[in-house]
């Protein structure tokens, strides 16, 4: 009997890691930033970001593949919300995820969300997405700063620098897209470039880089394109 009662317990705490390991609570996304900070060097962010067990992050890629790149899928809050989707049941809406670089590590973080958009989105309110985020990051005394934005109709592009505490600043491109279907997400965090000094003139050539690769030449489009400062 006390034999069947040993196994019989190994199993049921055998069963329940597993399933603990699979339910892993989703982290907020500006402790996400703070954590992608601290993981950065030399103007790159460490391949093992967010590799621990305990990660909200499934990642899917074995190591990195040949295109020089990592992904998988997340459970990302923003301001503590996270949007719920209809599949087989009621699930919550992860984020992709994926990093892109070289050997020496990824200069890039790309996150995007469509569970508030089409009809597999349940959640009744998918907030207004840029207020969240100030929230978010005001939430856990994230110092921020937007340096700019832009973008037509119903898709808006704000980009902040980030300043953790003790640890260099990094960049968040984050991008909405509202329409009859629903809202989209996407966010790119960049390193700060080890070569660059200031932390404005950094932002303002992450600026207008993203701005030309959305929207054309700035010159042609500054209706479009606002900076902004203290």
């Amino acid at each position: 009997m006390n034999k069947f009662l040993s196994i019989a317990v190994t199993f049921f705490f055998a069963t329940f890691n597993a399933l603990a390991a699979d339910t892993n609570a989703p982290i907020e996304i500006s402790t996400l930033l703070e954590k992608a900070a601290h993981a950065q060097s030399q103007g790159m962010i460490s391949w093992d970001f967010l590799a621990d067990a305990s990660s909200p992050v499934k990642w899917e890629t074995s190591g990195i593949n040949s295109n020089g790149e990592r992904t998988g899928q997340a459970l990302i809050a923003v301001n503590g919300f996270v949007p719920k989707v209809l599949r087989q049941n009621i699930e919550l809406g992860t984020w992709s995820i994926t990093l892109s670089g070289d050997k020496f590590g990824a200069s890039r973080l790309s996150l995007s969300n469509s569970s508030c958009f089409g009809s597999h989105a349940v959640s009744e309110n998918c907030f207004d997405l840029i207020t969240q985020f100030t929230q978010s990051f005001n939430k856990v005394g994230l110092k921020h700063q937007a340096q700019c934005e832009f973008g037509p109709g119903g898709s808006k592009t704000t980009i902040y620098s980030v300043q953790p505490q003790n640890a260099e600043p990094i960049f968040a491109a984050i991008t909405v897209n509202a329409a009859s279907g629903g809202t989209t997400i996407d966010a790119t965090v960049i390193p700060k470039s080890s070569d660059s000094s200031n932390v404005l003139t950094h932002a303002t050539s992450i600026c207008v880089s993203l701005f030309n690769q959305n929207l054309g030449d700035a010159s042609n489009n500054f209706l479009s394109y606002e900076f902004l400062r203290e």
